[in-house]
């Protein structure tokens, strides 16, 4: 405001703000991790101040490293260190499961059942197995009895493979 010093006459002139100057800023508080940092500005023409959040940086644990291996049975660990805090985190590897082969040992039949060993390619694990009858006649003599359990093949017709019944059909 100004005033006439004769006249006492006054008037009064805005001016305008400066508007606030802040600057680049100075971090305050580092970001981490999981924790988020601050960023703080100061004017330059007043005492205003004013802060950002600086995102945290999230953790860098790379690929990780097997710590336990999984095996047929049971589940293995996976650690990943952070390369920044050390932070430490684990994941289970699920179990593999057996992978078994089967070694026969006795060989099934038209009416007998077989028998077989299961061995795991992994572990070794062991375990018997029974193998079904083949319900198959075998004839390599061309007598017209099984090979392996003696029935009569020719006059059974319900021991024929089903791809000889027309003949035993054609017999009769």
């Amino acid at each position: 405001t100004y005033t006439c010093i004769k006249c006492e006459d006054s008037y009064t002139e805005v001016i305008p703000a400066a508007g606030h100057a802040y600057g680049d800023g100075q971090i305050t508080r580092e970001a981490t991790c999981d924790t988020a940092g601050v960023k703080t500005f100061a004017c330059t023409n007043c005492t205003s101040i004013k802060t950002e959040e600086i995102a945290a940086t999230g953790h860098s644990y790379g690929e990780g490293v097997v710590t336990t291996a999984a095996s047929c049975t049971t589940a293995g660990v996976k650690t990943y260190t952070c390369s920044v805090c050390d932070d430490i985190k684990t994941e289970e590897i699920p179990a593999t499961g057996h992978d078994y082969e089967t070694e026969v040992r006795v060989q099934p039949t038209c009416g007998a059942k077989g028998e077989g060993t299961d061995t795991c390619a992994n572990c070794g694990d062991v375990k018997l197995v029974e193998i079904p009858a083949t319900g198959e006649h075998v004839d390599n003599y061309g007598d017209g009895v099984c090979d392996n359990c003696g029935n009569d093949i020719i006059s059974n017709p319900s021991a024929i493979p089903e791809f000889f019944n027309f003949f035993a059909k054609d017999t009769a």
